[in-house]
């Protein structure tokens, strides 16, 4: 109430009220840092081994820790170490929210069925945004699995797949 009044008397004491409008420039200057991918460990299997008793769905691991206990279960030659996953570095500006995947794949070749599972950021929150100096580490692994004994044992050599990894700036 007191500053009602004191405003008011302000007015009918002063016959002249000024009022001006101001400008204030800004400037935006855009910073485009492209998304990078970066492969920093290719993903490799142990050499892969058929027999007779090799058994339909034996699988094999892009990972240092093999699946399948027995010599028919295992579609490696080696039960532990020399897999290795996918390591990619994604690299752009600090702190920036993106989204990346790796679609689930599945191809088949002389056989054999590699599959990478579907992985994206949207269900790991931690892999959402950039660190402080603008880098994100994901890795991920893949399998084969025997999926035709009888075509594989007669397939012997160098297969080659394939697979993606997305990225883009949110």
């Amino acid at each position: 109430m007191k500053k009602t009044l004191t405003l008011a008397m302000l007015f009918t004491l002063s016959t002249t009220v000024s009022a001006d409008t101001f400008n204030v420039s800004v400037s935006l200057n855009k910073q485009e840092v492209p998304l990078t991918i970066s492969q920093t460990q290719p993903m490799a299997f142990p050499e892969l081994v058929i027999n007779r008793a090799t058994n339909v769905g034996a699988v094999c691991r892009a990972h240092p820790i093999q699946l399948g206990k027995t010599d028919e279960e295992r579609l490696c030659a080696a039960t532990r170490g020399i897999g290795k996953t996918a390591n990619f570095i994604l690299s752009g500006i600090p702190h920036a929210d993106l989204t990346w995947t790796v679609p689930g794949q599945s191809q088949e070749q002389d056989g054999l069925r590699f599959i990478i599972n579907e992985i994206n950021s949207a269900n790991q929150a931690s892999h959402q945004k950039l660190d402080a100096s603008g880098n994100l580490a994901i890795i991920f692994h893949a399998d084969i699995i025997l999926a035709d004994h009888a075509l594989a044992m007669q397939s012997p050599g160098v297969k080659t797949f394939t697979y993606e990894l997305i990225a883009a700036y949110q």
